[in-house]
This record gives structure tokens, C-alpha cells and sequence, in this order.
């Protein structure tokens, strides 16, 4: 197959997902590459010359392992870091103040502490901490994005909707 040839209909979409599937196999870099060079081979009737000219075995293996997940993308997401930059509580604030209108809510671990008796000892009610300014008009769309709404529509719709969502953070512009 010459470069930039016509492909077989579903080729590409059966590469790419034969390709994401060994992200989720262990290989080490060796088996990694010569998988990689299967599924090119196989599915995109490349030859071996062809791919080892474009260095395409590199680069896909080098984008392929930074996508793995690993204990440590694990580790680097509790705290905010690595590809999210966002904390699983920061997620949950964002969602609860889509769900409650805008109002963002103090982070509580506990709503009440009993007595061994199962007396209310303290009862902690919602604390809203900051409003999500200017997005009122913009929520019901969110929360129709939020259930796939607008994912499935085609893409001049998507760019006709989604530059409506502007959020600000804690309520700043």
C-alpha cells in the first residue's frame, strides 16, 4: 500500500481501536513495538519498510505509553496534578453546583455526629460558598451536555452551543 492510499471503510476506526487496546495489556517496549507493527501491518496494509520510514513504531509506542494509566497517574490525580489538573472533590463540587443551580458548596466530610445513643451530638447544614455568576442562562444546556445531549450532534451544532458555556471560577470572571 502506497502512502495516503485509498483505506478499506472502518480501517482507520478498527486501528485506532486495536491500537488503544494494548495500552491496556502489559507489554514491555520491544513487544509493545512489534504489536504496534501487527496492527499497522494487518489493518492498514502497510509495510514493514513503510512504517519503519515514517519511524512510526516510536512515535505510536511513545503516545501509546503516555496514555496508560499507572499507579502514579493515580496517585498525581488525588492531588490535582498530571493530565486533570482538578481533584476528585473539585469534580464533585463542580457537578453539585451544576446540579443545585450554581451554588457552589463548602467541602463537608460529615453532615452529623451521633451519641452512641444515636443522639444528634452537631448537625452541619450546606454552606454556599460562591455563586457560578452569568451561567444561570447556561445551565440547563450543561446539565443537557452533562446526559450526551449535545455529544451526539453533529459538529457545527456542537460549535454553535458549546462557546455559550462560560464558566467562571468561584464565581470570578
Amino acid at each position: 500500500m502506497r502512502w495516503g492510499a485509498t483505506l478499506k471503510k472502518g480501517a482507520p476506526g478498527r486501528t485506532t481501536q486495536k491500537l488503544m487496546d494494548l495500552v491496556l495489556e502489559e507489554y514491555d517496549s520491544t513487544e509493545m513495538i512489534e504489536q504496534i507493527r501487527q496492527v499497522l501491518m494487518t489493518e492498514l496494509g502497510l509495510s514493514s519498510e513503510e512504517i519503519s520510514n515514517r519511524y512510526l513504531l516510536n512515535t505510536l509506542n511513545s503516545y501509546l505509553r503516555e496514555i496508560r494509566w499507572t499507579p502514579t497517574e493515580t496517585i498525581m490525580t488525588g492531588i490535582g496534578q498530571s493530565i486533570t489538573e482538578v481533584t476528585p472533590v473539585g469534580v464533585a463540587r463542580y457537578i453539585a453546583a451544576v446540579a443545585n443551580g450554581g451554588d457552589v458548596l463548602e467541602v463537608q466530610l460529615v453532615d452529623k455526629v451521633l451519641s452512641p445513643d444515636s443522639s444528634v451530638v452537631m448537625e452541619k447544614q450546606p454552606n454556599i460558598t460562591s455563586h457560578l455568576d452569568g451561567v444561570d442562562a447556561s445551565l440547563s444546556v450543561i446539565r443537557q451536555g452533562h446526559e450526551g445531549r449535545y455529544l451526539r450532534r453533529g459538529r457545527r451544532y456542537r460549535q454553535r452551543i458549546l462557546p455559550q458555556l462560560r464558566l467562571h471560577r468561584s464565581g470570578r470572571r
